[in-house]
């Protein structure tokens, strides 16, 4: 997981990286992060890796810890299509299929750098 070059990758859009917690071992990573975006929002990252299953939330939130728009692969809303996977978008859920950090912040950097 090298998830240092990934925030490489988004510098214009990023002011700040606070790293909660960064564990890789033989058989499990985890990785919480926050990382602070140039109009003062927010994504926290949370990833857990393992040779048996994989999970992930990112959320993107404002100041006052509301969502914009969050992605997520936990075992709930099981009508959806690909499901565990989708996004929290508008008090709506949404179907999306797997996502990863860079993912995330290709979607946020097109919300805050539009063309």
């Amino acid at each position: 997981m090298n998830f240092l070059s990934i925030i490489e990758e988004f510098q214009e859009i990023i002011l700040a990286t606070e790293t909660i917690e960064f564990v890789n071992e033989e058989n499990i990573s985890r990785l919480k992060l926050k990382i602070k975006f140039i109009d003062s929002t927010y994504l926290s990252v949370r990833e857990l890796n393992s040779k048996f299953y994989s999970l992930y939330s990112y959320y993107c939130l404002r100041e006052d810890h509301s969502v914009i728009i969050g992605w997520d692969n936990a075992p709930h809303h099981r009508n959806i299509e690909n499901f565990p996977y989708h996004k929290h978008k508008n008090n709506q859920i949404e179907p999306t299929s797997k996502v990863n950090l860079r993912d995330v912040l290709n979607e946020i950097r097109i919300m805050l750098v539009p063309n």
